[in-house]
């Protein structure tokens, strides 16, 4: 991206700009071939839940192509090809042909389903045959598996995005060369992983090697000053100018591009070679509601009806909309229970809303593989999805899903996630509530320790494992309870500890959680076992504590827990 590069020289970068370059009428730089993917890495990305690995040829070929074949069907030829295999799930003499013949084709994998005991059985043919053999869940549609092994292609991959290569492109590109006109500077149009979708070519319009370099790799450099100004951007209601770091990287004007409250790319105008023309700023507004068309449409022709649905999800998400007839709409069994998944990033509303902009289709992989009729949307910086439960399915393959798409977070966007299972909504009607509570596991989740989960440091947990907290943080908020009727003697507590610095509090809480295990109070604020002693004995004699008060006793460690920390 023009302006990453530019703020990132801007930042104490070398001077890398080369002289300003004109593309002549008509004529494009040659963009370098994607060079794809290999199998382990899409495989890394997408996830054990998806995918699992029957047999590893120990061959890691590149992932091409996506093919579904059968058996009494030509084999497929062309190095790179992952084929799909429907109806295969235990081996006879036509399925171990197959096989056999995707091997000597040179495919890079080979993909079933069907009974883990049977695949057993798969899996020793495989063998034979020299082949990688992967397997899917069984609830997992076919039709659903190319675009799962091509969007885990385009999110691995350091280099442009393959879901633009084959949808509207020269309507895109007709776009920046509109806007380029109009305002009158070289023009890029990116998504929000800053890949370069599209750039202008006017004749006599300047760029510097930083556009340059964007558009032949067709994704924009990292660093911590370029993330600062992407964010700065897609925060602004209006267009932004980033000032020039050095005087052979030229100014730039920017502006997000939004549906609603989404963040799903941005514009950039070469703003000084020469000065744009007068109104530019208010043009890139315009342009940008113009190019959010242009860019939906592209979302959409991968999957027709996910924009349709994402915005089903969002009324029943906020209440806003009827429940009746929904649940068909959104391809859910009747009578079937569905799941509210929240993730978030950031410590503030415009971060979270820059990270979930980035989320948003490494969620919407991760749930698609769950199940077909999963749903994503992005609401308020955070990124919801409904997923359908069976039966079949445990809480432990759920919890799975969610480590795994928080792993995949941390790898591709670089943000620690923080990721609620939120409760299970019986009916269409239930699911603004079950929204409710994965908000509050969100605000629970942002305070505490990942090390205390015990989940490899992922903060990530599920409504039946949060109750306890959600139910310490309803009460939080009510001033019923921590200020109107606050006990005098925690009162007197918490006064004489800010006043004299003492720790009364924290003695009294631990002595409270321990039971009155005195010699664990004292491991735990290390101090002497007599020092604990001691202050129990003059927090009662102080503060009028009697502990033979059972309801007394129960209010003072309510009142001490929510009160101790609180901002």
């Amino acid at each position: 991206m023009a302006s990453q590069r530019a703020a990132d020289a801007g930042a104490g970068g070398a001077n890398t700009a080369e002289p300003a370059v004109t593309f002549p009428t008509g004529r494009y730089p040659q963009l370098p071939d994607d060079p794809g993917q290999t199998l382990s890495v899409v495989l890394a990305q997408l996830g054990p839940q998806v995918v699992t690995v029957l047999h590893d040829s120990g061959t890691d070929g590149l992932v091409g192509e996506v093919m579904i074949g059968g058996p009494g069907e030509p084999v497929p030829s062309g190095d790179g090809v992952v084929l799909l295999l429907p109806g295969v799930d235990h081996p006879t003499e036509r399925t171990n042909q197959l096989l056999r013949a995707a091997a000597a084709s040179g495919c890079t994998a080979v993909v079933v389903k069907g009974d883990p005991s049977r695949l057993d059985e798969l899996a020793t043919v495989a063998v034979e045959a020299g082949l990688t053999l992967l397997g899917v869940p069984a609830d997992m549609a076919w039709r659903h598996l190319e675009s799962l092994f091509e969007a885990g292609r385009s999110a691995a991959g350091q280099g442009a995005d393959a879901s633009y290569d084959h949808v509207g492109a020269g309507d895109v590109f007709s776009l920046a060369n509109a806007i380029a006109s109009a305002v009158g500077g070289a023009v890029t149009i990116e998504d929000t992983e800053r890949h370069v979708i599209a750039y202008s070519n006017i004749p006599g319009q300047e760029i510097d090697n930083v556009r340059r370099d964007g558009i032949l790799g067709r994704v924009g450099p990292e660093g911590q000053r370029t993330t600062a100004t992407y964010r700065a951007v897609t925060d602004s209601e209006t267009a932004l100018v980033i000032p020039s770091p050095l005087p052979d990287v030229a100014e730039r004007l920017a502006v997000a591009v939004r549906v609603g409250t989404q963040v799903i790319g941005t514009i950039w105008a070469i703003s000084d070679r020469p000065p744009l023309q007068p109104g530019a700023a208010q043009f890139m507004v315009a342009a940008a509601r113009t190019a959010a068309i242009h860019l939906m449409r592209a979302r959409a022709q991968v999957d027709p009806d996910r924009l349709a649905r994402s915005e089903l999800l969002r009324s029943l998400l906020d209440g806003s909309g009827p429940t009746r007839g929904v649940r068909a709409q959104l391809g859910l069994r009747r009578g079937a229970p569905a799941c509210v998944f929240a993730v978030c990033a950031g410590n503030d509303l415009a971060e979270r809303r820059l990270h979930a902009a980035r989320m948003v289709d490494l969620v919407d992989l991760y749930v698609g593989a769950w199940h077909p009729s999963a749903v994503s949307v992005v609401e308020s910086g955070t990124v919801y999805a409904l997923l359908p439960l069976q039966s079949t399915q445990s809480r432990e393959r759920l919890m799975g899903l969610a480590a795994d798409i928080a792993r995949a977070v941390e790898r591709s966007a670089g943000v620690e996630p923080l990721v609620a299972v939120g409760p299970a909504a019986h009916a269409m009607r239930d699911v603004q509530g079950a929204r409710t509570m994965a908000d509050r596991m969100l605000q629970v989740l942002e305070h505490v320790h990942p090390d205390t989960l015990g989940r490899e440091g992922l903060r990530l947990a599920s409504a039946e494992e949060m109750r306890a907290s959600l139910v310490l943080q309803a009460l939080s908020e009510q001033a019923l309870v921590t200020d109107q009727l606050r006990l005098d003697p925690v009162t007197a507590i918490m006064d004489h500890d800010a006043e004299q610095g003492t720790d009364y509090a924290a003695t009294l809480l631990a002595w409270f959680s321990s039971f009155g295990d005195a010699a664990r109070v004292a491991d735990e604020l290390v101090v002497h076992v007599n020092t604990v002693r001691y202050r129990i004995r003059r927090a009662q004699e102080m503060f009028g504590l009697d502990f033979r008060d059972p309801d007394q006793l129960l209010c003072t460690w309510l009142q001490l827990r929510l009160l101790v920390g609180r901002d």
